[in-house]
């Protein structure tokens, strides 16, 4: 397996899980939740022909199914009751059987996090090589119609990451410009990073004004008034040293001494997750000198 295959499954698979972990974080929903017998997979199926019932059937066995139908490269999640894992299999075989352009528009248009999730996975025309290799044959396809309803998710839903990254995939100009502009509004420091990861690429000389800009918002997300928004940005900062290489941030120095103040709180979590933070801070910190001093002077 070529280099780059190995590394596009890895950043793939940890964006699966930053995926739900968001998810997780703001609904209290991740995939594998909906709990299904078999009967009720037999009426599922049944009602997958049904245009009326078709999308409430398809969150389910999506729902359900998700641990097998959102199953990337050699990351599995282990089943320990057989006779389960077998219905969840089928349950995605069913979900993977209904992804015809129409049914993911409806699915986009949805409210249900279950559909959004489907919809985006298979929202997949870079994957297409005669487009890929031609925006302007791209744009004249029913895929590109689609593209307002995917930047809708890409603003609105649990996982706008996901969208973030399907229209940062297309390599349009149009879609760089749309995504820098979520930023202003937006109060989560994992879909900030996944933004200023697509479209703040490293030059020629190897430098990016990812991580300058990233510190920039990530003060603004840990003096917003709203608590749930700086515990959040709180626990970014706690466990980017557990990420990929590509995934870990430097840090600097206002954001250092902005968790020092906030190790101070009132609020018993809060002062938690600002000393979690700290530790961070000094694990990420030992990671890129050890890093920076093992390059070529």
């Amino acid at each position: 397996m070529k280099r780059a295959e190995i590394a596009f499954k890895a950043a793939l698979a940890v964006c699966v899980i930053a995926w739900t972990i968001q998810a997780a974080q703001r609904d209290k929903y991740m995939p594998g939740q909906t709990k299904l017998d078999e009967p009720d997979i037999d009426r599922l199926e049944k009602e997958l022909s049904d245009p009326a019932t078709r999308l409430p059937a398809l969150a389910a066995l999506a729902g359900f199914g998700g641990r097998k139908l959102y199953q990337v490269g050699s990351v599995f999640i282990i089943e320990g009751d057989a006779k389960n894992a077998a219905l969840r299999e089928r349950a995605a075989k069913l979900a993977l059987m209904c992804n015809d352009i129409d049914t993911i528009s409806r699915a986009l248009d949805s409210d249900d996090p279950r559909l959004h999730m489907w919809s985006l996975w298979f929202w997949a025309p870079d994957s297409r090589p005669v487009l890929k290799a031609d925006h302007n044959s791209f744009k004249e396809t029913k895929w590109y119609a689609l593209t307002p309803k995917v930047r809708r998710l890409a603003r609105e839903s649990v996982y706008r990451s996901l969208a973030i990254q399907k229209l940062a995939n297309i390599s349009l100009p149009e879609n760089r410009e749309f995504l820098l502009s979520l930023i202003p509004a937006e109060k989560s420091a994992w879909v900030i990073f996944d933004i200023l990861y697509y479209t703040e690429r490293p030059r020629n000389d190897n430098t990016s004004n990812r991580d300058q800009r990233f510190n920039e918002e990530l003060l603004r997300l840990l003096a917003d008034p709203d608590i749930e928004v700086r515990r959040d940005a709180l626990a970014y900062i706690a466990t980017n040293w557990h990420s990929a290489e590509m995934f870990q941030a430097r840090f600097g120095a206002q954001v250092s001494q902005r968790v020092e103040e906030l190790r101070k709180s009132d609020n018993a979590k809060e002062k938690d997750l600002a000393n979690y933070a700290a530790e961070g801070l000094e694990k990420i910190a030992k990671i890129w000198l050890k890093r920076d001093s093992a390059k070529p002077r």
